[in-house]
Order: structure tokens, then C-alpha cells, then sequence
């Protein structure tokens, strides 16, 4: 009977203890323990790509290495040389290396720079008939054709003609004329711009046997020409009167010299200095002074 008593007495006490937890937990709120929660920055707007480019383009620092070279330009016209040509229209062909243009509405004579074609009154019959070949020649190439007037050193010549280098299209008239024969390279100072051209179309001429430098030309003409502007003389000497001159470029028809050979008789009977002579013909009978002038 003593040991029912004493189960039943904790079982009591028991009970009093829960039911005073349970009144506790009734009058005190229990506030639930939340995991910490990480802190989120507002969204940054988001900027239009046009502002982006303008800042790359304002921030982006300068690089370090050396800049690229710009593209080389293509070659131009200095400016200086651009005044040089001038357009112009043929309206004559005088002959070889002569001819009558119009700038605007006016008329001038165009003497090509450079070269010498032969004249039509040639006492040798051969020269006579390249010299019209090369007027015909002249003709083909320039006759009606709008044509740029390249200009050197000089403007006119002493009959006021016109010094120019002629052009159609891309190609010069004065080399083309030189090139087949027509005309000889011929040095006029301080003309000389494309004197180098013409002189080695001259040798490639020659090579050739090409118009004044063919066989029969030579055979018949002992084809010789003047290096420069000189005076021809009634004989061998600078104390027999001046009675005419040549233009460099000239042709000339050398037949014969004086005892000394230094100076050449031509088919007209003239004389030139032999220095200012050249191609001469390698072998010529000495002249009969007494027949001078």
C-alpha cells in the first residue's frame, strides 16, 4: 500500500511541473529565430549603348605603341606643274613638227619642244619625201584633236611660236614622232625636260634603220645633225660672213670639209663649225676652198 502511495505522489508532482511550463510558454511569445538574410544593392540602370560608345571613347586611355602610318596617297600633280598644260584644239598642221592651235578663241603656232623633223624644201629628193611622211604623220596623230600643251622653261621661241611638249591622252606626239623616224632628238637649252626620252628613242630609231636613219636615207644624205643653234658661214672660218643658220635638231647634208676638219661644207655650200656638227659622216673629201663664198 506504501509504495502506491509513493508512485502515485511523482506522478502528481509530474503533472504540477508540466502544467506550470505549459502556463509559462502561454504567457511568454516566442519570437522564431530567422536565418540572416544578405543585403542586395539596388539594380544600376542600365545606360543606352550610345553613352556607352561616348564613354569608351572619352576614357579609353591613349595607346603607348606608335600609331599606324596612314595609307599612302596616290601620286598626284604638284600643283606648280598643273598651270604647265594647258588644252588646246589643232586646227592646222603646219608640217613635221609645226602646228596651229586654238586656246579658247585664240589662234596661236605650236613649235614642238625637243625634236627636229626635216623640211619639205630639203635639196636631197630622200629628205624631201620624210619630211612629207612626217607632216603626214603629224597629221594622223594631232589633225582636229583636243591636245594638252605641256610647257618647259621657255614660252616662245624668236618667231613667237609656242614651245611646247604636245600631248593626246596619255602618249606625247613629240616622243612618237621621234620614236618612228619622223624627227630627230634634237637638245634646244634650257628646254630639256624629256630630252633623255627623246635621245633614247633616237638610238632606238636608229637601230632600227627607222624613217631619216634608214640605209638609203643615210647613204644618199651623209645624214648629220646640228647640236645646237648655229650660224652657217660663205666659208671655213669666223671671218667669212654670216649668210644663214640652223636650229639644233637640225639635219644637216654634210659633202665635204676643210684640210683641217674643222669645219664642214654642206650640200648647199655653206659651211658650220665642225664642233657644233653632230653625227657626222666618218669619211669625207676635203673641200676646194677657193669655191667658198
Amino acid at each position: 500500500m506504501r509504495g502506491t502511495n509513493t508512485r502515485f505522489a511523482r506522478l502528481l508532482a509530474v503533472g504540477l511541473v508540466g502544467a506550470a511550463l505549459m502556463a509559462i510558454a502561454g504567457c511568454v511569445e516566442l519570437t522564431p529565430t530567422v536565418a540572416p538574410t544578405r543585403s542586395v544593392a539596388p539594380a544600376a540602370s542600365i545606360a543606352p549603348v550610345q553613352e556607352i560608345t561616348e564613354a569608351l571613347a572619352t576614357n579609353t586611355p591613349a595607346p603607348t605603341t606608335a600609331a599606324l602610318a596612314s595609307p599612302v596617297a596616290e601620286p598626284t600633280m604638284p600643283p606648280s606643274s598643273a598651270e604647265e598644260f594647258v588644252d588646246a584644239t589643232v586646227i592646222e598642221v603646219v608640217d613635221g613638227d609645226t602646228i596651229r592651235v586654238a586656246v579658247g578663241d585664240e589662234p596661236y603656232v605650236v613649235r614642238y619642244i625637243g625634236i627636229n623633223a626635216p623640211e619639205g624644201d630639203s635639196l636631197d629628193e630622200r629628205l624631201s619625201q620624210i619630211a612629207a611622211e612626217a607632216t603626214a604623220k603629224n597629221t594622223e596623230l594631232v589633225a582636229g584633236q583636243l591636245v594638252r600643251l605641256e610647257k618647259d622653261v621657255s614660252d616662245t621661241d624668236a618667231s613667237g611660236r609656242l614651245l611646247r611638249y604636245v600631248w593626246v591622252g596619255d602618249w606625247m606626239v613629240n616622243s612618237e614622232l621621234v620614236r618612228q623616224g619622223y624627227a630627230a632628238a634634237a637638245t634646244y637649252e634650257p628646254d630639256v625636260k624629256h630630252q633623255a626620252l627623246f635621245t633614247e628613242l633616237q638610238q632606238q630609231a636608229k637601230a632600227a634603220g627607222l624613217g631619216i636613219w634608214s640605209s638609203t636615207s643615210q647613204a644618199v644624205t651623209s645624214q648629220a645633225v646640228a647640236m645646237v643653234n648655229a650660224n652657217l658661214r660663205s666659208g671655213p672660218g669666223t671671218y667669212y660672213e654670216i649668210v644663214g643658220g640652223v636650229e639644233a635638231g637640225d639635219p644637216l647634208e654634210v659633202v665635204a670639209r676643210n684640210e683641217a676638219g674643222d669645219w664642214y661644207q654642206l650640200a648647199d655650200g655653206v659651211w658650220i663649225f665642225a664642233e657644233l656638227v653632230g653625227d657626222p659622216p666618218g669619211s669625207l673629201p676635203v673641200a676646194d676652198i677657193t669655191t667658198a663664198q
